[in-house]
């Protein structure tokens, strides 16, 4: 995993997604003292004056149309802060996902998986965020939006390269490792090649290198007829 040359880029891109979904989960927060504090102030509006009858200031509270526009704003209070905290939190779980997808040791195919995911949902915030900017006109978006938005695009160009990396690696067919063993073990004939491994490839079985063993290292077992001359 520690080979894959976008595995880094992903990883910052999840931890900046991370604290750009909290920073907006604090906006959808805000959001919701500003709907208590619409319920809370609406009755104190309503409360009945000394010099008129009840029914009197129901009729006259404003006009019927002041007692509709609240409830109007009040129901879209509600709503947008349902579909933003909804958003968010599906935004969060996809840069946890991301970061998931970024560690060493994780199986290729889920890595990938995860990934895609965020990169599916970055996708969908962006067209919207686009189609949002469009409707809005000459106004466009706050240069914090912009940024935003600018951001996820590049991490969506990371991640993608990512994700591409990660579906080649899985496609490779695992290595089995070979161990040898001390002098004095198991005799392997010279020049046998053995599997050598970084022990973070082991985990994932990505990038193996070859290697020769040694000459000396497993010597040819000596002659019966020297050792009798010897003697």
């Amino acid at each position: 995993m520690e080979n894959l040359k976008y595995r880094r880029g992903a990883k910052i891109v999840a931890i900046v997604d991370l604290i750009i979904t909290c920073v907006m989960l604090w906006a959808v927060a805000m959001l919701f003292f500003l709907i208590i504090g619409i319920f809370t102030a609406a009755p104190n509006q309503a409360k009945p004056s000394e010099n008129k009858d009840f029914n009197d200031i129901e009729e006259d509270f404003e006009g019927a149309n002041d007692r509709k526009t609240f409830i109007f704003i009040a129901t879209l209070a509600v709503v947008s802060f349902i579909i933003f905290l909804v958003l968010e939190i599906l935004e969060l779980v996809a840069a946890i996902k991301l970061l998931n997808s970024t560690q060493l040791g994780i199986d290729f195919a889920d890595a990938a998986k995860k990934a895609r995911f965020w990169r599916n949902v970055t996708i969908v915030f962006v067209v919207f965020g686009l189609l949002g900017s469009m409707a809005r006109g000459r106004r466009g978006m706050s240069l914090q939006a912009l940024a935003v938005l600018i951001l996820r695009i590049v991490g969506i160009f990371i991640v993608h390269n990512f994700i591409k990396q990660l579906d080649f690696a899985a496609t490779l067919p695992r290595t089995h490792v070979v161990y040898s063993s001390a002098p004095g073990g198991e005799t392997l004939a010279p020049g046998t090649v053995v599997l050598t491994m970084h022990p973070t490839q082991q985990q994932s079985g990505f990038y193996p290198s070859l290697a020769p063993v040694s000459q000396n290292l497993y010597p040819d077992p000596p002659k019966y007829a020297d050792v009798v001359e010897k003697r």
